[in-house]
């Protein structure tokens, strides 16, 4: 489904590599797409270049507050990105397309065993996307501080365009 919309594509054309780490700057060309936002494009970060391929998607999720960087002026577009940061992206951007978004508590993270590994920053929007169940976790983990694979985007960015 998603590749039908384009949002997605395979590392090649007879290739997904699903456990493959996602980047930073992939993930957001992606929920850029899956979202359908918008905003006008500017200077993003002094390491997102004009030329590069994902420099628009960088710019609008920054434009409309989805992206603050790792620093004041850097992205670190080819980095992996971690769980944690994916969810709190998502969950910005959620609520910047008007996607329904509930307002989870800790509560909802007490049922995973590495909780206490989540930055204090992620909390509340970790909670809010396992309330929404667009995040589920696994073997009763939450793997904040994990990698993101190019199949646990496809799975969670599905999950959000299927939303009831």
């Amino acid at each position: 489904m998603l590749a039908s919309k384009g949002i997605i594509q395979g590392t090649t054309d007879t290739t997904f590599a699903p456990q493959k780490d996602i980047t930073r700057a992939d993930f957001i060309l992606l929920l850029v797409r899956a979202l359908e936002l918008t905003s006008q494009t500017y200077s993003s970060f002094d390491d997102v270049k004009s030329d590069d391929y994902y420099y628009e998607a960088v710019s609008i999720a920054k434009q409309l507050g989805i992206v603050n960087g790792i620093d004041g002026s850097h992205f670190a577009p080819n980095a992996s990105i971690t769980r944690q940061d994916m969810m709190v992206m998502l969950n910005r951007a959620m609520t910047v397309a008007k996607r329904d978004v509930f307002k989870g508590t800790n509560s909802n993270l007490n049922v995973f065993q590495d909780s206490n590994d989540i930055a204090s920053y992620a909390v509340e929007s970790i909670s809010s996307l396992v309330e929404s169940h667009v995040i589920e976790g696994s073997d009763g983990k939450i793997h904040p501080i994990d990698h993101t694979t190019r199949a646990e985007i496809a799975v969670v960015l599905y999950r959000l365009l299927n939303q009831e």
